[in-house]
């Protein structure tokens, strides 16, 4: 029985066709969104970023609606505008960053929409279930090796969202694009050439940026939580002496705490819960410069630790 149709195996005028009415809707695992847009030019981009994507069915539930609209100013530019749900969250930026504005704006409304999760700012990566959070604040390099993580063999989680289940303790994967800035572009694209990826996008707030898609294994298993083993802190230098160095559970309670988005409005659920998580991970501070460093430390806590009982696929 063949299954629905993924974004890049529609035909370039049937997209452009379903993403002006009804949108289309794409499962990222802990929550949905449906795009809607009349501008032709955003199905090139949902193609490179979403390409292996299942397009959910027309009725499915959506957590979020982003639509893309087109303006002009009075000296006759184009700018993009995101709309989501009714409400606006960004400036509208120049056409030509559209896809940084989609992805920016759907990360905005999933960071303070989804109280169901306690939300870390986090990478995630797994080894069959059993996952490795990367919590970090912007900077240090977390969405670079995250990239590099998938890229080595690891299962993309998430990139930006580490979504704790309150009450199992798991987290469940939120694929979305990784978003890679500056220097870091030029690292990956060299180390791994030909990713999927969207454009890349120069004069950002962020500098310049590029997103690389999540690769089909991810896809796939974007419906698996997987079971916290490890946090690791990471911060890349070009001069840092490779180094894994444990730290205490109570310290990084307090970092994590101050890297959720959610952790104070949940109230005493979201203190459970990272009370749990902290117990249940062995905490570190890694420090890197090459990939091939990272690899072998996070590879060798993988081997040291015995497998977990694999996890259910959640069911939505």
């Amino acid at each position: 029985m063949r299954g629905p149709p993924t974004v890049a195996g529609m035909a370039p005028e049937e997209l452009r066709a379903r993403l002006r009415d009804p949108g289309v809707a794409i499962d990222l695992g802990a929550c949905a969104a449906r795009f809607r847009t009349v501008y032709p030019g955003f199905a090139s981009a949902m193609r490179a970023l979403y390409g292996a994507f299942p397009i959910e069915p027309d009725e499915s539930f959506a957590d979020a609606t982003v639509s893309l609209e087109v303006q002009r100013t009075v000296v006759g530019s184009r700018l993009a505008r995101l709309i989501v749900d009714g409400e606006s969250p960004f400036d509208p930026m120049p056409l030509p960053m559209h896809p940084a504005l989609v992805e920016w704006g759907l990360n905005w409304t999933i960071a303070y929409r989804s109280h169901a999760w306690l939300m870390l700012h986090a990478g995630v990566v797994a080894r069959g279930d059993r996952a490795l959070l990367m919590p970090a604040y912007s900077g240090v390099g977390k969405s670079t090796l995250t990239a590099a993580l998938m890229c080595h063999g690891y299962r993309l989680i998430s990139d930006e969202f580490c979504a704790i289940d309150p009450h199992e303790g798991t987290v469940m994967p939120l694929l979305r694009p990784v978003c890679l800035k500056n220097e870091s572009i030029d690292r990956i694209a060299e180390r791994w050439p030909g990713l999927a990826s969207g454009p890349r996008i120069a004069g950002t707030r962020k500098g310049t940026v590029l997103h690389v898609a999540p690769n089909a294994m991810s896809i796939a298993a974007r419906k698996r939580p997987a079971r916290p083993e490890f946090v690791v802190f990471p911060r890349y230098g070009a001069a840092e002496a490779p180094a894994l160095e444990p730290i205490a559970s109570t310290r990084a309670f307090v970092k994590l705490s101050g890297n959720s988005f959610n952790y104070a409005l949940l109230g005493e659920t979201g203190f459970l819960a990272l009370t749990n998580l902290v117990a249940q991970c062995r905490s570190y501070q890694l420090r890197y410069s090459r990939f091939e460093d990272a690899f072998d430390l996070i590879d060798a806590l993988f081997a040291e630790t015995e497998v977990a009982a694999p996890i259910e696929p959640a069911r939505r």
